[in-house]
């Protein structure tokens, strides 16, 4: 059935192509709205949807073409689809990365001095808890503008801000030496 379907859509069949889409666009639709509800702004649900279909359709049906019946069932196949043109939109919506050398000193105040420079023993933190303590204390970013830099919830950059800082504690109050869980967890 869906070979046929496919069949007439590329001879250009118009209500071929209505069918299709009024057969689909729910699929369609979900898969976008959750994976921006999982990546981004769920607004743009249903201009993605458009993007979808003619993406479909687009350099006569050059994609609808690449369908093969025989490694996927045309709703997973589809749902493959919408899925990749979603993230390819948020892709291009994210905003450029800077290097951390590049993010300005200029920021609200750390809580207490900067540092002119961490001296944190390898080790003891992830390189995520690391680099969110350097942005925090050596560069003197606000918890917000650490979270807007490493595209993240603000919640998350007070959280492991937190774990960093119970990981060192324990850490120099075990006189710099590791415990077995207090290197891993």
């Amino acid at each position: 059935m869906e070979k046929r379907e496919i069949q007439r859509l590329l001879r250009g069949e118009q209500t071929a192509w209505k069918g299709f889409v009024m057969r689909w666009r729910n699929l369609i639709y979900t898969v976008v709205l959750r994976t921006l509800q999982e990546n981004g702004p769920a607004q743009e649900a249903e201009e993605l949807c458009q993007e979808v279909f003619l993406r479909l359709i687009r350099d006569d049906f050059r994609l609808l073409r690449q369908y093969d019946p025989e490694k996927a069932g045309l709703a997973t196949w589809l749902t493959l689809v919408a899925r990749s043109t979603t993230l390819d939109h948020l892709r291009r919506q994210r905003p450029e990365t800077v290097p951390l050398e590049q993010v300005p000193e200029t920021g609200t105040p750390a809580p207490f001095p900067r540092a002119e420079s961490l001296d944190i023993p390898e080790g003891v933190l992830s390189p995520r808890q690391r680099l969110v303590l350097k942005l925090l204390l050596e560069k003197g970013l606000s918890p917000q503008e650490a979270a807007d830099f490493l595209q993240v919830e603000v919640q998350t950059i007070h959280s492991m801000k937190n774990k960093a800082l119970q990981k060192l504690r324990k850490f120099f109050q075990n006189g710099g030496r590791f415990e077995a869980k207090s290197a891993y967890h």
